[in-house]
């Protein structure tokens, strides 16, 4: 009976004077119908005071100041994704939107190939580690890049499901049941995106402490205590937002009921992943800079030193889509097509996760860097316990003593300096 009497006032505001030449299909006048009244009373309060009509171009734009105060309203007023869903139909009917729109097979093939090159360099970056190959062994950087690999791969199986539940498509050619599908699948996305990338810096920063391990009998230098409060810092981080974003809702499935919904029962998920992406574009920029100083030292030509410094900042690119993907974030907070207006947001953080994994594996087999670990190395202890062990194993295709830093000298020549 009140969906009736919605439906009754909402036929009233098409009849009057400015909206008479107004027709709805009979499909829109049966999803008008079955519109929840929480919707239809947000087109009753909000279209009047923009002096704007079912079916008029402002009501049917997608973005702007209607469309954002409708979507305000819905997402504030109505329980259930169901009855958002309801009013994108009837807008969608009324304002003859298209049904065929679908970049899920575009998407489809990035994800693929994007995974595919990834797989490929860390594949590589074992393969380079293998002693029988001259390679340097395995350490602990190594064993977190392996078990980073793993919420990338699980990544990228939601992905690929997300896409199967209707990503890339619009919301209302879909049924509830398959969006809350896909709802389920990207809340399984987050704490696996937070696990993949945080999880590349921390490898990095174990690389760094291989290449410059603490010599004993001397004292902590700010480079090593930086690395071990970055190596803290990041894990206390992933394991703080990982947590944040599991249980961000109470009971957890209201997560996927509104998947940008801030109210109710739910913390306010838009601001933690800008608390996050904040975090993240600082912990990159400490993370590439923190061997610039030590690179420098280096007794190389200033191209070789460029070049060393270039292999670090490659993963910069990933950060770049970090910041990318936080601008892409700030429209979401009204977005009730979720299926296809999370679809940039979800392909720029498969694309930072990916390219981020990637820049790491090529910092690790450049051949500046297997230069430099081979020449700066003659051990495999991570920490670098005594003074002879410093580093990683060497390379024997390298002449010994081609690159030296200034804080490392070799000792002979520092006796005949003596």
């Amino acid at each position: 009976m009140a969906s009736s009497i919605f439906f009754i006032l909402i036929l009233s505001l098409l009849r009057s004077a400015a909206w008479a030449q107004i027709q709805l299909s009979p499909e829109a006048a049966e999803a008008a119908l079955h519109l929840p009244p929480c919707v239809s009373k947000c087109g009753l309060d909000i279209l009047p005071q923009f002096n704007c009509t079912i079916g008029e171009d402002c009501y049917c734009a997608r973005t702007g100041l209607i469309e954002d105060a409708l979507a305000s309203c819905v997402i504030g007023g109505c329980p259930s994704l169901g009855d958002a869903l309801a009013g994108l139909k009837f807008q969608a009917l009324s304002c003859n939107y298209p049904t065929d729109r679908n970049i899920e097979p575009l998407m489809f093939r990035i994800v693929v190939a994007m995974y595919s090159v990834a797989t490929f360099f860390t594949i590589a970056r074992f393969t380079s580690r293998w002693p029988r190959l001259r390679g340097a062994g395995l350490s602990w950087d190594d064993g977190v890049v392996l078990f980073c690999f793993l919420p990338v791969t699980g990544l990228t199986i939601m992905a690929l499901m997300m896409m199967h539940y209707g990503v890339g498509k619009d919301m209302w050619t879909l049924e509830i049941d398959t969006i809350l599908t896909y709802a389920k699948y990207f809340y399984a996305t987050q704490p696996l995106y937070t696990c993949s990338v945080l999880c590349t810096k921390l490898s990095l920063v174990l690389l760094y402490l291989r290449i410059w391990p603490r010599e004993r009998g001397k004292g902590w230098t700010n480079f090593h205590v930086t690395c071990c409060i970055m190596i803290f810092a990041l894990i206390a981080t992933t394991i703080a937002i990982t947590f944040a974003t599991t249980f961000a809702c109470h009971p957890l499935h209201n997560a996927w009921r509104y998947a940008n919904r801030a109210g109710g029962t739910c913390t306010d998920r838009v601001a933690g992943v800008y608390a996050y992406g904040g975090l993240n574009i600082s912990y990159d920029i400490i993370v590439f800079a923190l061997p610039i100083t030590r690179v420098l030292r280096l007794k190389v030509s200033t191209t070789q030193k460029l070049g060393f410094i270039a292999c670090f900042l490659v993963g910069l690119v990933a950060t770049g889509c970090s910041i990318y993907r936080m601008f892409t974030i700030y429209g979401l907070t009204t977005a009730r097509n979720i299926t296809w207006d999370f679809t940039s947001v979800g392909l720029w953080s498969l694309v930072e996760v990916k390219r981020d994994s990637m820049g790491r594996m090529q910092v690790a087999r450049s051949p500046s860097f297997i230069m430099l670990t081979s020449e700066k190395t003659r051990g495999d202890s991570t920490w670098g316990s005594d003074e002879g062990s410093q580093g990683i194993a060497a390379m024997p295709a390298i002449e010994p003593l081609q690159i030296q830093d200034e804080d490392m000298k070799d000792p002979e020549r520092h006796s005949e300096d003596a």
